[in-house]
């Protein structure tokens, strides 16, 4: 029967318990839920008494026991109002619920106007499913249909463990959501049951939700959206995050608070990385999941299937990039800013297991200088390298330290500069080559070239730079091969300090008994991490410690500056690789002679060597090999040693630095800024604006002296591919640089002028 008012209702109820009838259930639907609040409040005072369905839990969280029910039901004898038994349907399957109510005998009532009222919300089709299967109990089922109709039903059911009040009517156990209904209710409704997970299956009619899981609720809640995907996180870790949620509150807004983070930044991310809990580690793992877009984290995240892993994803990813691309560089730089922003001190294992199973030629282009294992690899690697442009220019990113330190310091004299860029090759490849052993031998021929080429000693020139409130750093074993590095380090990190850098030679032999002076009444610091490195490391691991020993030293010496006015870095002597690698003849001593420092030199008042020994230089009582020969002697030395008068043992670096100018500023007036290329090379002619004897320009890995020409100087220098060049200008110390173009074009006019 179809009703359309409330009005009509009334009247109907009014009308049909006048009548006696052996039915005596009566369904009421009502499609809204006012007008079910209404009749509900309607029934309630017509009836003399009331079925509440919420007395028949026997728990707090559990349904009706419906045997009970039915039995209080067949024993009404007055007018009786049930609720809410469509409540309790609607989200617990009984398909034989409605029929069995209907046909219900009740004791002692036949023929009788008593009436069981049972209000239904939102089932007419049940209902009209109900009257198809018996025809007869169309007289029971009564539908009030008015033009009210709504669409806001919602109930979500959610596990108590969850512990989550969501927006809406929480009600914790399934007796309290029925007692809700029996009250007045409203929408929407969030029943808290231990028993979500018994509905998760359930194909519900009406807008009903299971959400047996945090990842749901916070997909509820709009926290994440559909591009989050459920295995990006684990029970433990989607309850968390839940935990942080409040009303309006969005899953980056999560991330930053609880990262201290106000904006995705990846780096920013990753250093964070050892100071966060599991929960903030994945909270990185996840914003770098919906946010990293640049060419290697975009790619390494999306390859990263959990957050326990990102370590190995962002080490390994570079695996899958060719290193053969055009923007591999920018890729490979942008994995070491993360290495680097992790401060990872051992590689994970599978790195390794990855870059064993790869061709030695790409192994080069896997490592950088983050970790010491991958250093020392770069320098196993370097004895293969050969004249491969492509792998040296690498070297420039990969490991800028070792790359700095085969950087090339330009001497006056260009046999000197070249024999320091042939010795650091050949302490790199842990090999001297016998061409090498043959240089060696013909400058230790000269019996001193240092002293044939004019390069002061070094007390000499400290005793020049010394002054009021100076400070030296007294490195031991410093050695001039160590003048590229230093010199790169202060041109590429502290360009804002006054610097002049140049070498000087230590006394023979090259020993800190009588290496010392220079630092006698003087304020100094004395440095011996290197000189134990030198004597004590193992190859090739030392190389990477004695360059990270000489880059503290120059962060040291800056530092120095904020209570010295100058700081002086310099050393007694240099050390030799070679003496231990090309160990030439074992040369006997004359008796009584005192042999030292592995043979590099002996003490002997009475006998002159030089005489005999080409490459032996005598100096009083010294007696001094200039070479890679030694005085005999039982054992030697580990890894390097020092006493002779090679050229890596005798020249030491002299670093003056200073806050303030070491001289007055000079200007460069660039006179041919495009000068034209004939035969191989250029004319470049400048102006400065102060005096000088000599002036010397270094482009590349050459040194020109420049010539004086009327109020200008000019230096001739030599071309190759490249189009623009740099000249750094020196007079003593650095004067400064400039830039000039090569015209290579092909010129008409013979009169070539500069």
């Amino acid at each position: 029967m179809k009703i359309t008012s409330f009005e009509k209702l009334q009247q109907f109820f009014s009308e049909d318990e006048k009548r006696k009838d052996s039915r005596v259930v009566r369904f009421i639907n009502i499609e809204t839920l006012d007008l079910w609040c209404k009749v509900k409040n309607l029934l309630a005072s017509k009836c003399a008494n009331c079925i509440q369905m919420s007395e028949f839990c026997s728990d707090e969280d559990l349904t009706p026991n419906m045997n009970r029910l039915l039995k209080s039901l067949r024993e009404i004898r007055m007018d009786t109002l049930l609720v809410p038994l469509s409540e309790h349907l609607r989200i617990n399957r009984n398909p034989n619920a409605l029929s069995q109510i209907a046909n219900l005998e009740f004791n002692n009532l036949y023929a009788s106007n008593v009436r069981l009222y049972i209000l239904i919300y939102r089932m007419g089709s049940e209902l009209a499913d109900l009257i198809k299967l018996d025809p007869r109990l169309a007289t029971c089922v009564v539908s009030l249909e008015t033009d009210a109709m709504e669409d806001n039903y919602s109930l979500i059911i959610l596990p108590k463990k969850l512990s989550m009040q969501i927006k809406g009517n929480n009600i914790d156990g399934y007796k309290k959501y029925l007692a809700y209904w029996e009250s007045n209710p409203n929408m929407p409704i969030i029943l808290h049951t231990n028993n979500a997970v018994y509905y998760r299956d359930y194909a519900f009619a009406d807008n009903v939700k299971v959400i047996d899981s945090a990842y749901e609720i916070l997909r509820h809640l709009k926290i994440i959206d559909e591009n989050v995907d459920k295995s990006w996180g684990e029970d433990w870790s989607w309850l968390q995050l839940l935990s942080k949620v409040d009303h309006g509150i969005s899953l980056l807004d999560i991330c930053s608070k609880y990262l201290s983070i106000k904006e995705f930044d990846a780096g920013a991310l990753i250093s964070n990385w050892d100071n966060q809990d599991d929960f903030g580690k994945w909270l990185i793992w996840l914003w770098l999941k919906l946010k990293a877009t640049t060419p290697y984290m975009g790619q390494a995240i999306r390859n990263c299937r959990n957050f326990h892993s990102l370590i190995s994803a962002i080490s390994n990813e570079i695996f899958n990039i060719n290193a053969n691309i055009a923007e591999y560089a920018d890729i490979y730089a942008e994995r070491k800013y993360y290495l680097l922003a992790l401060k990872i001190a051992v590689l994970p294992s599978s790195f390794w297991d990855k870059y064993l199973k790869i061709d030695i030629n790409e192994r080069w282009f896997r490592l950088t200088d983050c970790t010491e294992h991958e250093r020392e690899d770069i320098l196993r690697l370097i004895p293969a390298l050969g004249e491969d442009r492509k792998k040296k220019d690498f070297l420039k990113i990969s490991y800028s330290q070792l790359y700095n330190y085969l950087s090339v310091y330009i001497f006056d004299e260009q046999r000197i500069t070249e024999y320091f860029s042939k010795y650091k090759e050949q302490k790199l490849n842990n090999r001297f080559t016998p061409e090498f052993v043959s240089e060696v031998k013909e400058i230790a021929l000269l019996k001193g070239i240092w002293w044939k080429v004019g390069i002061k000693s070094r007390n000499e020139i400290i005793n020049n730079y010394y002054a009021k409130n100076t400070r030296i750093i007294w490195v031991d074993a410093l050695g001039a091969e160590y003048l590229g590095l230093i010199q790169a380090l202060l041109a590429q990190n502290y360009p804002g300090c006054q610097s002049f850098i140049t070498a000087g030679y230590s006394i023979i032999p090259t020993i800190t008994d009588l290496n010392k002076d220079f630092v006698a009444e003087r304020q100094f610091e004395y440095v011996k991490d290197l000189d134990n490195l030198v004597h004590n490391g193992e190859y090739p691991g030392c190389i990477a410690e004695e360059i990270n020993v000489v880059c503290q030293q120059i962060r040291s010496a800056i530092s120095s500056l904020d209570a010295f006015e100058r700081v002086i870095i310099t050393s007694d002597h240099g050390a030799t690789r070679g003496s231990i690698l090309a160990k030439g003849e074992s040369v006997k001593a004359f008796g009584g002679a005192s042999v030292e420092r592995d043979g590099r030199y002996c003490i002997d008042k009475s006998n002159k060597y030089e005489i005999v020994h080409d490459a032996c230089i005598d100096i009083d009582e010294y007696h001094v090999f200039a070479d890679y020969d030694r005085f005999s002697i039982q054992g030697s030395a580990k890894n390097e040693n020092h006493g002779g008068a090679s050229l890596e043992e005798v020249i030491v670096p002299v670093v003056i630095l200073s806050r303030a100018p070491l001289q007055d500023k000079v200007t460069i007036e660039l006179l041919t800024p495009q000068p034209r290329m004939l035969m191989g090379k250029v004319k470049v002619k400048f102006r400065v604006n102060k005096v000088f004897d000599k002036i010397s320009a270094a482009v590349g890995d050459k040194k020109y002296d420049c010539i004086k020409q009327d109020d200008a100087w000019c230096f001739e220098a030599e071309c190759d591919q490249s189009s623009e060049y740099t000249a750094h200008i020196s007079a003593k110390a650095s004067v400064g640089s400039f830039k000039y173009k090569v015209n290579k074009g092909r010129s008409d006019n013979k009169n070539f002028d500069l």
